[in-house]
Formats: structure tokens, sequence, C-alpha cells
């Protein structure tokens, strides 16, 4: 026993002075050269170290390498790095297993490029598979094989910039600050991700859990939640969902905004005309790769409570919104910005093109229905709007809704006709008390009778002031029992 230990003890030290000295055997330059070279063949993409380059195989094998550089093959920039540093345990290396303590990516820079079908890809690349994506394809290439063998302490990427460009448009947009930290322990073991960016000058802060990465590759159903804790609006996705090819999902979303009038301005870059406050949302989801399916909406804007359902079709040409709205009161006064505000922007406002044109990329079926609808002087009881949206040509209807004593309704339609916004429909009163009328005018009148109207009109523009001013109208008006005392003649 004694001397099995002393032989033991002489093996472990002469493994030790072997991986002490490896790096006495191993040249930087042959980690630039050959390693190098052999990553580059197999990913097809061209990688260079530009800085220094150092490595260590004892206790841990360590590799760090400044200024590196990756190109797609037609000399396009896809990637570069400050300084890139990983850190590996030797032992479990022996058994075919990978390690990994910590693999830092400090200063990357990442293009990357949105196609016109949505894909996202690196610039240069060909999204055409080849023989060697064939090859990735065979069963000693599977990468659920590969993470099987793989576990990560810590990834993290610090002071990153990402670049993304719009194909279709040439826009490019960019997250700078980016900080993500990923912890890998094992393909069965639950994975963690958190992070943050700054994007549109706003900072985001992010995380992400899935219960068992092994399901990436299989449709073995998983539990995964995504959050963003900071930013314009936050909110969280969380439930059980399948990974693989196809994506399937099933639990609940939650949305959140303090200001949701600047959340608007920040992801579309256009404030909208109205101070639409404070927003939050819950709701029930289900998506699979044919739809996606919001229930039990319930939610509020500015202190106006909604509930409703939607469903999105995915695997249409043209995006689809079908669903329904409900709301028991809104107050337009709650959504109305002040008064010093609105009188300096009425007038640019008249001058602001409209362009029409947009209704042409989705179609849509709405039901909006609201208990009362309250403005200044103005109460309507009962609102249900019907809103259809199809092949660019919207169409709002709203039957006999309760005002004043009396009814109103109205139908409208509006499109583009070669840049040109058009508008038509049609209008009726029924039985409304001519009080309730001449109470809007500057000064009180007496009046009785009902009056009644079937007005249709029609109007085109490129802005606000030009649809008010080409507006033609024709139809019917009565009076029965009509009587209005106190007029100036």
């Amino acid at each position: 026993m004694k001397r099995a230990l002393i032989v033991l003890g002489v093996v472990c030290l002469l493994v030790v002075a072997t991986l002490a000295a490896l790096p006495m055997f191993i040249s930087t330059q042959w980690v630039r050269q050959t390693v190098v070279n052999q990553i580059s063949q197999a990913t097809g993409l061209v990688i260079s170290i530009d800085g220094a380059v150092s490595l260590r195989a004892f206790p841990t094998l360590s590799l760090s390498a400044d200024a590196v550089r990756v190109r797609a093959p037609d000399g396009a920039d896809v990637m570069s790095l400050g300084t890139l540093r990983a850190d590996l345990s030797l032992i479990p290396l022996l058994s075919g297993t990978v390690n990994v303590n910590e693999i830092v990516l400090d200063g990357l820079h990442i293009a990357l490029q949105r196609l016109e079908d949505g894909s996202i890809t690196l610039p240069g690349l060909s999204r055409q598979a080849g023989p060697a994506d064939a090859a990735a394809g065979a069963p000693d290439d599977d990468p659920l094989a590969i993470l099987e063998r793989l576990s990560v302490a810590h990834f993290n990427v610090r002071n990153g910039v990402v670049v993304m460009e719009d194909v279709a448009s040439g826009v490019q947009e960019t997250a700078d600050k980016v900080f993500v930290e990923l912890r890998l322990p094992g393909i069965d073991e639950p994975a963690h991700a958190e992070g943050s960016l700054v994007f549109r000058g706003a900072p985001l802060a992010f995380s992400a859990d899935i219960e068992t990465p092994q399901t990436l590759t299989s449709t073995a159903p998983t539990a995964v939640s995504i959050a963003v804790s900071k930013g314009p609006a936050t909110g969280k996705v969380a439930g059980t969902a399948i990974l693989g090819s196809t994506l399937s999902f099933d639990g609940s979303v939650e949305l959140a905004s303090d200001d949701l009038s600047e959340a608007i301005a920040w992801a579309s870059g256009t404030a909208p005309g109205a101070a639409l406050g404070s927003m939050s949302l819950k709701a029930t989801a289900v998506m699979n790769p044919l739809a996606l399916a919001l229930t039990d909406i319930a939610g509020q804007v500015n202190g106006t409570a909604f509930t409703g359902e939607l469903t999105l079709p995915t695997a249409t040409e043209i995006p689809q919104i079908r669903g329904r709205i409900a709301a028991d009161t809104i107050d337009l006064a709650a959504f109305r910005a002040d008064s010093e505000q609105a009188n300096g922007t009425t007038e640019a406002a008249a001058d602001t093109p409209i362009d029409l044109a947009p209704l042409s990329s989705v179609d849509a079926e709405l039901t909006l229905s609201v208990g009362q609808l309250q403005a200044p002087n103005l109460t309507l009881q009962g609102l249900t709007a019907q809103v259809s949206l199809q092949k660019g040509v919207l169409n709002v209807e709203v039957p006999q809704v309760g005002f004043g004593g009396g009814s109103i309704g109205f139908i409208a339609r509006a499109w583009d006709d070669n840049g040109t916004a058009v508008a038509d429909g049609r209008a009726t009163v029924a039985q409304l008390p001519l009080a309730t009328v001449l109470a809007f005018a500057p000064s009180p009148y007496e009046a009785s009778g009902m009056l009644f109207a079937d007005v249709g009109f029609t109007t085109r523009g490129t802005s606000t002031d030009t649809l008010m001013r080409n507006a033609t109208a024709e139809g019917s008006l009565g009076l029965r029992g009509g009587r209005v005392t106190g007029l100036t003649l």
C-alpha cells in the first residue's frame, strides 16, 4: 500500500509538472495560426488575433487574447472583441467533458442583419445550406450531444455593442453598454441569464430562465420566463414552452408602463396625440405555429379599466388581429393634454401629412364596447363600434347609441388613393331633442322638438386641414314639433 501511494504521488507530480510546463511547448504563435485556422475552416469565418495572446495550463486551462476580429468570407465585419478570456477545468477534459469556469467577452462589437422575411443573420453569410451545414446535422455533431458535455459557470459580455441593420430599409439601430451574464450548470439543470443595455437612449434591464435547456432541441415542454424589469415599459412572460423547431407557449403575460405615451414614442419614434398616462395589463397567452391568443385580458390605461381577448394568426401572409375590447367608462378628459400644450400643437397638426398607406400592412376585425363615453358637455351611452380593416380599407360602424335623450350612429370608410387619404360615410340622428343640440351654441336658446337626420359625407386630402376643407355632405335633415325662442333677427 505504501509503495502504491508513493507511485501514485510520483505520477501526480509528473502530471502537475507536465501541465505547468505545457505553455513552454505550445507557443502563442501556434494558437494564432493552428487553432485560429482550424476554427476559421470549421465556421467559414475569417478570424484573426491582432493583440497579445497568453496561455496557462495549470491549475486551470486559461487563454487570453486581445483585439480579436471576426469577418465574413466577403470581408464584412461580423464581430470584434477587445479581450477574450476563457478558463476551463482540466480534469473533466480528460473524460471529454467541458467545464467552463468563466468566459469573458470584453468590448464585444457584433453586427446583425434583419432580412426581408424577418429572420436575423450575420452580414456577408449565405443563408443557403451547403455541404458543411449538412454535415453539421450528422448525429456526431448533434448540438444536443455537445451540450450534454458542456457546463458554463459564468459567461459574461461586458461593454458590448450590437448593431442591427434592416436590409429592406437600410436603417441601422444600435444597442450599447451591453452587459450579459449566463449560467448553464448542465443540460438538465436550470439555466439563467440576466443583463442590461441602452437602446434608443433608454436603459433596459432583463432576465431569462429555462428550467431544462435540454428541451432546446426536442419537443418536450419546459418552464420558461423572460422579464424586462427596467425600461419605458416593463413586463414578464412566464409559462410552459416547447422550444424545438417550432415554438409553442402556454402561460401568462404582464405589461406595465408609468407613461404609455413616452413608451409609444420610444418604441415607434412618434408621440401619440393624447396623454395616455400609466398602463398595466395581464393576460393568459397561448401560442402555437398558427396563432397567438390572448385571453382573460384585464388592464387599465390612465385609470380606465378594460377587458377583452385578442387572436393574432401567425401563419398568414399579412398580419391579422381579431378580438374584442370592452370598458365600462371612458372619460376623454383624462386623455387630453393640458390646454397650453394642445393650443401649441393645433396649427402644426393641421399641416401634418396624413398617410393611410400603412393600412394595407395589416387586417383586423375588432369589436369595441364602452358602457359610457364621457367628454366635456357630452355623454354617450352603450357605445359599440365594429372596426374592420381589409386590404387597406378601414371600416368603422357605430350602431345607434344613446345621446342626449335621442340616438346617433354612423358608418365610415377610409383608405389610401395613391398617397391621398380618402374617407366617406353616413351619419344618422333619431329623435334627438333640439335643446340638446342648441345647448352647445354660444348663446342659450329655448327650444323644443325632435331632430332627425340622415347625411352622407365624403372628403379627400393629404392633411387634416385639406380633409376638412374638401368635405362635402348630402342628405336630409328634419325637425318634428320644433320651436325656438330667443333668436335675434
